[in-house]
């Protein structure tokens, strides 16, 4: 996965792209779609203590962010990587 990195290098222990079940620790991916754009919960991810937000815009938020094109694309390559 390749993007810009805003904020510390850091390490996280699981990949969430929901706030309901994001636990500590875990790095959010701010999925887009037609009718959702995920980066309305960032703060909210970053308010549960995740260790970072993939998004596909910079955003203002006291988190780590890994701005890319798409961030589907982005969660699939962190899953084969995985």
């Amino acid at each position: 996965m390749s993007g810009s990195l805003r904020g510390e290098n850091g390490s996280f222990r699981g990949v969430s792209t929901d706030t309901r079940s994001l636990r500590p620790g875990e790095l959010f991916v701010a999925l887009q779609g037609p009718n959702f754009d995920g980066t309305a919960f960032v703060q909210q991810a970053a308010d549960l203590q995740a260790a970072g937000a993939v998004v596909c815009q910079e955003i203002n938020v006291d988190l780590a962010t890994i701005i890319v094109d798409d961030t589907l694309r982005a969660l699939g390559e962190l899953g084969a990587g995985w």
